[in-house]
């Protein structure tokens, strides 16, 4: 029985005797923002409930384990790893490792685990970390605490530095412990805080805070907001969180940095490059061109396992494209083979020669290499058979499929329109907006460009009707439905609310029966069966899932005109394919604001490889229009030099500021 313990597997049973090794988190929990792994092990049995499901981490350990712990070394190598969420396997059996200054990709199909595995070694819960290696988890849906401004949001990220000082300041010993007792303890807690300078800590804190946009004035604001509110984490747009999150990363200086679906990659691209070459970074992210410009191996999160590929997310593609050709003229050729037997056998009927042919058929069954796109395998029906073979290294995921616009005789050619409109925040000394017009025809194709706070999201605001103007008109078609996903809508999602019960939530004053939310899910964004609509609370459900049953209410109402702010949040990347497609397809109109410079490009400015007058649209409109929203001046100007361009001017403007 020794030998068996030599190689336990580590999980906790937490109020039994001899527990076993393991942690456990309430999904959705955080523990710290960065910490070493040390202090996940203090307490064997602590686990938190916050909420349900319960995320279980357990590897496989060795009698020579412990010494990895204490290890000077921030590589992991971890086999045998298991993670699982309630009854749900995320990972069996899987093979952790990390190298030290590698910049890492992960890639996978939404729901398959790729947050739960970040939230599990940004927490530390997983038995098996070193516990020198200090991570920092920087998530797209962070919680900040009410009235933070972004300088505390950045001195308080590092839980260590904190607790020193909380300690320093309330170092106070209990009565009845002994003098000696009291002294050991008081030393310690003075030594710990003379390593902590919160002076130049501030000062750096402001530094960094300063190299990403912020002001001097936006730092120095009190915990009442004043300023506007401006520096209040929790008032930022989505891209000014990020930079704050970005800061605090840049603080703390962790080991390993996690980044979780980062929302704005050319301000996180020059960080991220700058950072030490011993610190790792593992980068989930939809954004294909974030991933070739900064990581430089691929983590592959499929079937329970993970894979690592050398190079970016452009290198995995190529090779996985290579291998399909290469199993594709291996498999030609043994049909070719096969099929010219057959025929030699017949001819001189030979049955022996038949029955060698039937065994290779089924060697051709074993290969793996025919099975169609819903996973089915191909039957031995050579006629048409190349087109329908799948990569195996390649993911799978749902179609969208937008509704056709509820039928109006539009006899305008702009259908909702902006004239000379302004916008000015409630406190403000100036318009964020100023003097904008613009017209949305019956087949536009719009996209917006500039940096957080310009007033992109203002803009969409004002087009659905969530904002009033200052000064202007904002006019549309008395018949126009507009669907609008906001860059909030998958945050505003009620997760105690099942699909159906969401779907009945966002319109009330329709009668929506269980038959029609199924049909409409399924059809439109690929969210099907009973259970997950009508049973599956939104809560348990991944990010990209979440999306997809948010698109899927947005667009009930049949819309003319689809208002898109960031819809490609929390999306992997062939879901967000499948939006191009649908809105490729779609026949309505198209405004969209987006991060993704290869999801706008596809979507605006159509396929490079498309011959000219392709991508006409009924009503004689070519192509798509992009416009530059200009913060400073609060106006739009028509942008014509190509998406391409603007990110490369973006990207160098970008390594100035930070100095680079």
């Amino acid at each position: 029985m020794s030998t068996t313990l030599d190689s336990t597997m580590s999980s906790l049973n937490i109020g039994t005797g001899k527990p076993k090794r393991t942690s456990k988190l309430r999904a959705g929990s955080k523990k710290s923002s960065a910490t070493p792994s040390s202090t996940t092990s203090a307490d064997p049995t602590a686990r938190l409930t916050i909420e349900e499901p319960l995320i279980t981490a357990y590897s496989q350990q060795s009698r020579f384990h412990r010494e990895t712990f204490d290890a000077n070394t921030t590589d992991i190598d971890i086999k045998g790893v298991n993670i699982s969420v309630g009854q749900k396997d995320i990972l069996v059996d899987a093979h952790l490792r990390f190298k030290a200054g590698v910049k890492y990709g992960m890639v996978g199909q939404n729901g398959v685990g790729k947050s739960v595995l970040m939230s599990v070694l940004g927490n530390n819960i997983l038995i098996g970390l070193p516990q020198n290696v200090r991570f920092l988890h920087i998530q797209q849906l962070e919680e900040f605490a009410p009235g933070r401004t972004v300088l505390q949001e950045v001195l308080e990220s590092d839980v260590e530095r904190m607790r020193i000082i909380r300690e320093a300041k309330l170092a106070v010993p209990p009565f009845e412990l002994t003098q000696k007792l009291v002294n050991d303890t008081m030393k310690e807690v003075f030594d710990a805080h003379e390593t902590v300078d919160e002076k130049a800590d501030e000062l750096r804190a402001r530094e960094i805070l300063r190299g990403l946009g912020f002001k001097d004035e936006e730092l120095d604001v009190d915990s009442k907001g004043m300023s506007g509110g401006k520096a209040i984490v929790r008032e930022l747009s989505g891209g000014w969180r990020m930079r704050v999150m970005l800061a605090k990363a840049l603080f703390i200086q962790p080991d390993v940095l996690l980044l979780d679906e980062p929302s704005e990659f050319l301000r996180v691209l020059v960080p991220v490059r700058r950072q030490a070459d011993t610190q790792t970074v593992v980068i989930v992210s939809h954004d294909r061109n974030f991933l070739d410009a900064v990581t430089t191996e691929t983590i592959i999160f499929k079937d329970k396992m993970l894979t690592y590929h050398p190079g970016n997310y452009e290198d995995w593609e190529s090779t996985t494209e290579e291998q399909r050709k290469r199993k594709m003229r291996l498999k030609e050729k043994i049909v070719a083979s096969i099929q010219k037997n057959i025929q030699q056998a017949k001819s001189t009927g030979d049955d022996k020669r038949l029955g060698m042919v039937a065994s290779r058929k089924k060697a051709l069954d074993r290969m793996g290499m025919q099975r169609l796109e819903d996973g089915k395998r191909y039957k031995r029906s050579y006629h048409g058979y190349r087109a329908d073979i799948e990569v195996e290294s390649g993911f799978q995921t749902a179609p969208i499929t937008l509704p056709t616009p509820f039928e109006v005789p539009f006899h305008t050619n702009a259908i909702l329109q902006l004239s000379e409109v302004s916008f000015r925040y409630p406190g403000a000394k100036k318009d964020i907006i100023e003097n904008v017009s613009l017209d949305v025809s019956p087949h536009a194709r719009i996209g917006f460009l500039g940096p957080n706070g310009c007033g992109k999201s203002t803009l969409m605001n004002l087009l659905a009707g969530e904002a009033k103007p200052t000064e202007g008109e904002v006019k549309k078609h008395h018949r126009l439905r507009i669907g609008y996903f906001s860059q909030h809508t998958v945050d505003k999602l009620d997760l105690g609310l099942t699909p159906l019960e969401q779907l009945r939530a966002w319109y009330p004053e329709e009668t929506i029966s269980q038959p029609q939310a199924l049909a409409h899910f399924a059809s439109t964004v690929g969210v099907s069966g009973t259970y997950l609509v009508t049973k599956q609370k939104v809560g348990t459900m991944s990010g990209g899932e979440r999306n997809r049953v948010a698109l899927g209410c947005v667009t009930y109402c049949e819309p003319h005109v689809l208002l898109l702010d960031e819809i490609t949040n929390h999306l992997d990347m062939k879901s967000v394919e499948s939006v191009v497609e649908a809105l490729r397809e779609f026949e309505g109109a198209v405004v969209v604001v987006s991060h993704d410079m290869w999801f706008l490009k596809q979507v605006v400015e159509g396929e490079e490889e498309e011959e000219e007058g392709d991508d006409e649209r009924e009503g004689g409109e070519k192509g798509g229009v992009v416009y530059i929203v200009n913060g400073k001046m609060g106006g739009l100007r028509r942008w014509e030099s190509g998406l391409d361009h603007y990110v490369e001017r973006v990207r160098k403007r970008a390594q100035k500021e930070v100095g680079s």
